[in-house]
């Protein structure tokens, strides 16, 4: 739901000023949309090996392959060949919420503090849909029945407000419940052979893992993962880090 914006100003935050338990439960939306945002600059890279590069990192070094920030990376490095009205509305609202920031918002900074306030501006934004998604996906049993819950995302921001209509979540588990917003594969589009071979590296990545992860791991290292990448990024050796896959060298150490 789009509201009016009610004035006033408030300094942005930085994921270091964050309380412990905030880091942990952003961290690794926060990793990923750096790692995303890196990746989308590294212009000698098609749309696929952007796509691979990125799953490649969040395996790798997080060790966690997140579905949400997985597929808006696909749609971010998607190429315009054959899309739809619907799928290059979404294309836009995805890419637009995170990957750019609003008009005036980078004023002053650096491209690499604009990429870091963009990432974190978009892990705030999916922490809040999720927490959305989940209550409204939920149902509690009374007495007198069962209640069906209807949460709305109230925000003046005309960024989130655009990809929220653009990928919708449903109510009805059915449909895919919460992660409704995440699944669609798009293997029927023409003209390119992206959509369809991204959803194999997928599928092929997350089945290599199934067996392997562990999922019981804290989540102290991907908050630290998180560290490493934001240190890069504002010491500019981000794009290289991410052009070698320097994460496979033992040599390479974080400052």
């Amino acid at each position: 739901m789009k509201v009016p914006y009610a004035g006033g100003k408030m300094d942005p935050e930085h994921f270091s000023a964050l309380s412990l338990e905030r880091q942990k439960a952003i961290s690794c939306s926060y990793a990923s949309l750096l790692a995303m945002n890196v990746i989308h600059r590294l212009e000698a890279l098609n749309g696929l090996e952007k796509f691979a590069l990125y799953i490649d990192y969040c395996a790798e070094v997080l060790d966690l392959i997140s579905l949400k920030e997985l597929t808006i990376a696909r749609y971010v490095f998607a190429p315009e060949n054959g899309l739809t009205d619907q799928l290059r509305t979404r294309k836009v609202a995805i890419t637009n919420n995170f990957v750019k920031l609003k008009k005036g918002g980078g004023k002053g900074l650096t491209p690499d503090k604009v990429l870091e306030r963009i990432a974190l501006n978009g892990a705030n934004d999916l922490k809040l849909i999720a927490a959305a998604d989940i209550v409204n996906n939920s149902r509690e049993q009374f007495n007198f029945g069962i209640i069906e819950h209807d949460v709305w995302i109230a925000t003046s921001d005309d960024k989130l407000y655009e990809f929220c209509c653009a990928c919708p979540g449903y109510m009805r588990r059915e449909r895919g419940g919460p992660l409704a917003r995440y699944v669609e594969t798009h293997t029927d589009i023409k003209g390119t052979r992206y959509w369809r071979d991204s959803i194999e590296i997928q599928q092929r990545r997350l089945e290599e893992r199934y067996f392997a992860v562990d999922r019981e791991r804290e989540m102290d290292s991907i908050v630290q993962s998180a560290f490493d990448i934001e240190a890069d990024l504002l010491n500019g050796k981000a794009d290289d880090y991410f052009r070698l896959r320097s994460w496979r060298s033992p040599r390479v150490m974080h400052n």
